[in-house]
């Protein structure tokens, strides 16, 4: 590690360094657990569906003999292990820290493992660790392409804004039909274009607030679909793992479930076993014990550490809480 240098002079403490998106992708999950441990091989969520109850009608006391009837199924997630290794010896840590001053060459690759486990987390929480096997929240999604508008239009940038607000509208709409009022789709995601478009593409307001009064697409969806629909404020996420080279993803979220809109009390609840289930999130991933760091004794002046993170990819749990629209930017 040879540099030119003109002495004397002085070197500015720090490291330039490229700069890469960081996106929260826990805004995606509705609830993050850590269940497993070394042993776990797979995660189960357990399910029941085709749930019934006979009941009998009749003027007099009937003593017919009724049941009820239910499926149990199972929704698996395997485990995998995201490792990252790293190794220096003391002659290249004294070369850098004195090139580099300010700087720990430990910390310095330590942190470059841990970028590179937490980018493959970010990965396998959308589209999982095997294509082969329905992984990721999105594998389980809802998905659509944005439709040509009334003059054909049919990227983002040309789409006719009125149209395009009302197509957003739908998708939320259609969510909380599907869900009785009890999803709550809070997260918009998309690539940085899209995002950054919706967000600064004007529309007109002046119909609904003050004369001449323009908003966002971005703005005006917030209020329609957190004030008319009564979803909360939307999160709007720039991630650019949704970019594709021809067609973006916009994502649309509902990591969790709420009571339904009109609360019923149980002694009259037609939805008793859906009130008293434990999994109301949607949308989930296992970090089983988390981030290990094994670390070997120095050996002839090269130190060695070895960093380890256990995790299931991500799981939609109820389809309709996920949609996925295909976009034409331009």
């Amino acid at each position: 590690m040879l540099l030119s240098r003109v002495n004397p002079s002085v070197t500015v403490p720090g490291l330039i360094t490229p700069q890469v998106q960081d996106v929260d992708f826990d805004a995606y999950i509705g609830h993050k657990s850590n269940l497993g441990s070394r042993a776990s091989e797979m995660l189960y969520f357990m399910q029941a569906s085709n749930i019934n109850s006979e009941t009998t009608i009749g003027q007099q006391w009937n003593q017919e003999l009724t049941k009820q009837t239910y499926s149990l199924g199972q929704v698996s997630m395997p485990y995998y292990r995201i490792g990252a290794y790293v190794e220096y010896n003391e002659d290249e840590k004294a070369k850098f820290e004195s090139l580099v001053p300010g700087v720990s060459l430990p910390t310095f690759l330590e942190d470059i493992a841990k970028q590179g486990i937490n980018q493959r987390r970010h990965q396998a929480i959308l589209f999982g660790f095997d294509d082969s096997l329905n992984q990721g929240i999105l594998a389980n999604a809802q998905t659509q392409t944005l439709p040509a508008d009334a003059d054909a239009h049919d990227s983002l940038v040309t789409y006719n804004i009125p149209e395009l607000q009302v197509f957003l509208a739908k998708i939320a709409r259609d969510v909380m039909d599907a869900s009785y009022g009890m999803a709550k789709p809070v997260v918009i995601a998309s690539s940085i274009r899209v995002i950054n478009y919706l967000k600064t593409a004007l529309v007109p307001v002046g119909t609904y607030l003050e004369s001449g009064s323009v908003d966002s697409v971005a703005g005006v969806y917030d209020k329609v679909v957190s004030e008319w629909l009564g979803v909360g404020s939307v999160n709007f996420i720039a991630d650019d793992l949704l970019k594709g080279e021809d067609n973006d993803k916009l994502v649309f979220l509902a990591p969790g479930l709420t009571d339904q809109m009109n609360t019923v009390s149980d002694d009259k609840s037609q939805n008793i076993v859906g009130k008293q289930s434990q999994i109301t999130y949607n949308t989930t991933y296992d970090v089983a014990e988390g981030l290990l760091r094994f670390t070997r004794p120095s050996d002839f002046g090269i130190n060695s550490s070895y960093l380890s993170f256990k995790m299931t990819p991500g799981v939609t749990l109820r389809s309709e809480a996920v949609s996925v629209i295909e976009v034409k930017y331009q």
